[in-house]
């Protein structure tokens, strides 16, 4: 297969739903020989911040002359963002060749009697397979949703199991209650590895905010992150601990290191200044806590300036509780939807969560045009609610 046929192949498993569970992906690891089993990981699950942490934990590991692998979830800008060796994607022939051997595999499996293998445990096994085919020092591994049976959870005790911040997200499969959700996700953690939990961690200080970035102390050290908003001093506190728990295991990172890989660390889509002049925003908060925490940034950040807001969301969020929060901080409200969400909220739903008329404007990338025109050099145009809209709404800002 090329790639476009590999990316083709992996889509049509769609139709099989999002299923969870270990048996499957196991069972596809089992024919590739195993694969995560030459590997080290640290874990991140969690329902917002865990990808921010992932990249500032990758970052530091980095910094300290590992070769790190990073599967994060979903991509932003390209698919093959998704399997990264030394934050450069994995190359599309390379990936084309892994599906390939993939879903050969699967068909075994299939005429077997077992049942097929889907899209996020194909990937999954493709990025493993990738790492330790590179030999990579350290694997920093997100997950997908929940944890317990997450397919990335196949694999043995991690070095570090990390739970970053945890709200209701995706209630109908991992359950109606905070406990429900944390007991998910707090499956990752297995006999033998250490745990750092974002709830659990004392609180930074001497925080100083601003649209470049973030300077903070935390246990008598200075650091500096250039992810904008307080949330992203919480996601840099819970690398700090994750690195503390990683040397206690015997690995080497020393604190210019974290310090370096924290200043230096790159997160797409959270936050992310696209443009200046309209000033351009892109955030992927998809969920009420997400949202909550994007607003209390637009109120500390932005000063009081015209915010015209593009929306898009999935069909299973709380747009009834989002949407209000935004629009409020809006001059301008237009409704959009997610060309690439595998569930995708109608924009005319999306618009009856509006307290005020808003555009209606289903196609994302005139949507964004639509904002632009509105928007004055000193105004604010933010895309937000959808990581799968989100690619769409920067390609425009970029024009």
């Amino acid at each position: 297969m090329n790639y476009q046929q590999a990316f083709d192949y992996i889509h049509q498993t769609a139709q099989f739903g999002n299923k969870l569970g270990l048996e499957r992906i196991a069972a596809l690891l089992e024919r590739m020989g195993n694969p995560h089993k030459h590997l080290k990981f640290v874990h991140v699950a969690g329902t917002n911040g865990k990808g921010s942490v992932c990249a500032m934990a990758e970052s530091i590991l980095r910094a300290a002359g590992y070769k790190t692998g990073l599967y994060i979830s979903p991509y932003v800008e390209d698919y093959c963002d998704r399997i990264q060796i030394n934050r450069a994607m994995i190359p599309r022939d390379v990936f084309a060749s892994y599906i390939t051997e993939i879903a050969g595999h699967c068909g075994d499996i299939v005429a077997s009697g077992g049942e097929q293998p889907r899209k996020f445990e194909m990937e999954t096994a493709a990025g493993l397979r990738y790492f330790a085919d590179q030999r990579c020092g350290i694997v920093v591994l997100e997950v997908g949703m929940g944890g317990r049976l997450d397919a990335t959870n196949v694999i043995d005790a991690p070095e570090v199991a990390v739970i970053a911040s945890i709200s209701y997200d995706h209630t109908k499969i991992l359950g109606e209650t905070l406990e429900e959700i944390k007991r998910e996700k707090r499956g990752i953690i297995k006999p033998g590895c250490a745990v750092v939990e974002t709830a659990n961690l004392p609180p930074a200080e001497n925080i100083e905010l601003s649209l470049s970035g973030s300077r903070f102390s935390y246990r008598g050290q200075r650091y500096e992150t250039g992810l904008i908003g307080a949330h992203q001093i919480q996601n840099a506190v819970t690398a700090i601990e994750t690195v503390f728990a990683l040397r206690s295991c015997g690995w080497v990172i020393p604190d210019d290191s974290v310090r370096e890989g924290l200043r230096t660390a790159q997160w797409g889509g959270r936050l992310e200044i696209v443009r200046r002049k309209p000033l351009c925003i892109i955030d992927g908060a998809h969920n009420q806590d997400a949202v909550r925490v994007l607003c209390g940034a637009i109120d500390a950040l932005l000063n009081g300036r015209r915010i015209i807001t593009v929306m898009a969301m999935g069909a299973d969020k709380r747009v009834d509780l989002c949407v209000p929060m935004l629009e409020s901080r809006s001059v301008q409200f237009i409704a959009t939807q997610a060309r690439e969400s595998p569930n995708p909220l109608p924009a005319e739903k999306l618009a009856e969560a509006c307290a005020r008329k808003p555009e209606i404007i289903p196609d994302a990338e005139k949507a964004t045009a639509r904002a632009m025109e509105l928007a004055g050099p000193e105004d604010v145009v933010l895309a937000c609610g959808s990581l799968h809209m989100i690619n769409d709404a920067k390609r425009v800002m970029l024009t």
